[in-house]
């Protein structure tokens, strides 16, 4: 009888810490899923680890159960960087002992170049979408099409409107500098990649062309590979001071 409780209390304690365990892999931006060793994995209330040479590692909390939230403290390598530090600070412990998210990091100095390219283009884009409709509303005015205050008006919206996205530039760069073309339909990595050499309303035609909001329905297991294809269209929108453009597809996402 004791060696039966004995067992029992084994096999439970077993089973606890296993559920206490989740693995997880930490992968190089933009390398094809290559897996990186020698990565430190520190998250509050679990044995600090590091990561093989596989990219595996495996952290064992003393306290966390399924649905519980859990944080890192630190993942670090010498030479790399973090890239997706937002999507680690938003994790539930998962029952199935894989970690939700993927640890995803580049080497040092790959984001800010990246950053800068995207920064650069995009104010590009928005210099020329301004020059443009501000020769129409222009044309228009030339035609009596305007009055002079509509002129006035639209004018001051358009240039408020410019002001207020250069001024969030740096914030629209970032978010597509982390973007890991990895995780990323064919479609969307195309579209980065024009957007990137200039081409914002090839990179807009071709994101159009998959129809993200369709797949919403259909394809709930790539639910957050689709969200965020709608995140860089719409974005794209924004940049085009297609503010509309950008709302609705918003909205038809959310129904």
């Amino acid at each position: 009888m004791k060696q039966f409780i004995s067992l029992f209390v084994l096999v439970t304690l077993s089973f606890t810490i296993v559920a206490q365990v989740q693995v997880g892999l930490v992968r190089e931006f933009n390398s094809q899923k290559k897996p990186i060793g020698g990565v430190q994995v520190n998250f509050a209330d679990a044995v600090p680890t590091t990561s093989g040479d596989d990219g595996y590692f495996r952290l064992a909390f003393s306290t966390r159960k399924p649905g519980d939230f859990i944080s890192y403290v630190l993942i670090h390598k010498p030479g790399y960087e973090l890239v997706n530090l937002k999507e680690l600070d938003q994790l539930q412990f998962n029952i199935n002992f894989i970690l939700a998210k993927d640890i995803i990091m580049a080497r040092a100095g790959v984001i800010d170049a990246a950053k800068i390219a995207y920064h650069n283009v995009s104010l590009r884009a928005i210099k020329e979408k301004f020059k443009k409709d501000s020769i129409i509303l222009c044309s228009k005015l030339a035609k009596a099409e305007l009055t002079k205050q509509r002129f006035k008006a639209e004018i001051k919206q358009l240039t408020d409107e410019v002001e207020l996205l250069r001024k969030n530039l740096d914030l629209y760069a970032e978010r597509m500098a982390r973007l890991n073309p990895d995780d990323m339909y064919a479609a969307q990595k195309e579209a980065l990649q024009l957007f990137k050499d200039g081409y914002i309303d090839s990179a807009i035609k071709k994101l159009e062309s998959v129809n993200f909001i369709g797949q919403l329905d259909n394809n709930i297991e790539e639910r957050v590979r689709i969200l965020k294809g709608i995140q860089t269209q719409a974005e794209l929108y924004t940049l085009s001071l297609r503010f509309k453009d950008a709302e609705n597809l918003y909205n038809d996402a959310m129904q």
